[in-house]
């Protein structure tokens, strides 16, 4: 396993860490030196919405 640093928003970050760990197609969009960065989606239905929480 590496233990390679990361603090993107991208599918592969989990707890401050690349859980990357088999090949996967380079996406041409590099943040923060990263060829394989990959957005995490997000339901922007749920980001427009108030918060009712209180």
């Amino acid at each position: 396993m590496n233990l390679v640093p990361c603090a993107s928003p991208c599918i592969h970050q989990k707890d401050g860490y690349c859980q990357l760990n088999h090949p996967v197609p380079v996406t041409g969009s590099a943040v923060d030196g990263c060829c394989y960065f990959t957005p995490k989606k997000t339901d922007k239905l749920q980001d427009s919405l108030p918060n009712l929480d209180g």
